[in-house]
């Protein structure tokens, strides 16, 4: 099963396709682009780091062993000691989320237990740690003009003369955070990791509509059984030619509908096949030519429109 994380910048839903142990993706809400790592915890231990002045936080720092396609690693975890420490038993089934850009830690989610810790900034987060590093270095020109351009300028202009000065730096500080370095920028490398995004999607459409249609034949495969019942009752206690119609015509409505759902069933089998080449294709070499999973979808759509029809028919005759 395609599985969905929430992004730790932006909280748009991002997908991860089934069975990978290790993928590339790209939010589609800012751009962020991470590498997603399946991993089952082997061992853990936890200390605690205090802070050696008023100017530093205290942390938990998680020594963690994990597996990855049977491989042991380790990995270090620090996490603020003022928040909710983390949880953490063995062979729990982890999905990391790593900047690919310094491979920095971005998410753990733990799915055994159900909990994830982003540590990555919010778009708010980031404007605000901008905000403040502008305010700061606008308030540090502001001291020293004070404390040093008295000599050259009189008092009335030395302050502002300082955070003229700072002004350059605040700009440079501005164009080298406007975006954070986890945000991708390559316009090819956004089109690639977004077409297989739009596939997983693609994928998780198609897994939902598989599942509705099996469904369907596993409760048709009830009613026929139903309606050979009623057919066998009605011969026996000779209630007549008529409803012995009603429930042929009923009977053959299902099973026509068991034909056209078989189909739906194996076309659609057919483009999660294609869909999941295609995502493990583009990994590695650049896209495949557009279409190739999209061919039979005028004639599955068809199928599901007269898939409809009958269903209406036979819910007339049921009733």
């Amino acid at each position: 099963m395609i599985t969905t994380v929430a992004c730790p910048h932006c909280k748009a839903d991002i997908l991860i396709p089934a069975k990978a142990h290790q993928s590339d993706l790209l939010c589609q809400g800012c751009n962020a682009r991470f590498r997603a790592t399946s991993a089952v915890l082997r061992a853990a231990t936890v200390r605690l780091q205090e802070a050696r002045s008023n100017l530093e936080s205290s942390y938990y720092i998680y020594d963690l062993r994990i597996a990855v396609q049977g491989s042991i690693q380790p990995l270090e975890v620090k996490w603020p000691a003022g928040k909710k420490p983390l949880s953490f038993m063995q062979d729990d089934e982890l999905l990391l989320l790593h900047t690919v850009k310094g491979r920095r830690l971005a998410l753990i989610e733990n799915l055994t237990c159900g909990w994830k810790a982003p540590f990555v900034d919010s778009p708010f987060g980031h404007a605000a740690t901008l905000a403040l590093m502008v305010v700061l270095t606008m308030a540090l020109g502001y001291s020293i003009g004070e404390l040093a351009l008295q000599k050259f300028l009189s008092e009335k202009y030395a302050s502002f003369a300082g955070m003229g000065l700072a002004a350059p730096v605040a700009a440079f500080m501005i164009k080298k955070r406007r975006r954070p370095y986890f945000i991708e920028t390559d316009e090819r490398e956004i089109e690639r990791l977004a077409r297989a995004q739009s596939l997983l999607l693609e994928q998780r459409k198609t897994q939902e509509k598989l599942e509705i249609f099996q469904e369907q034949k596993r409760h048709n495969s009830g009613l026929l059984e139903r309606f050979t019942q009623l057919q066998e009752q009605v011969v026996r206690l000779n209630l007549g030619d008529q409803r012995l119609e009603i429930l042929a015509r009923g009977k053959a409505l299902v099973q026509e509908q068991e034909v056209i759902l078989q189909k739906l069933i194996s076309g659609y089998e057919q483009n999660q096949i294609r869909a999941e080449i295609e995502t493990s294709a583009s990994q590695l070499t650049e896209a495949l030519p557009e279409g190739q999973i999209f061919d039979n979808m005028a004639e599955l759509e068809r199928l599901e429109r007269k898939h409809g029809e009958i269903a209406a028919q036979i819910d007339a005759v049921a009733v």
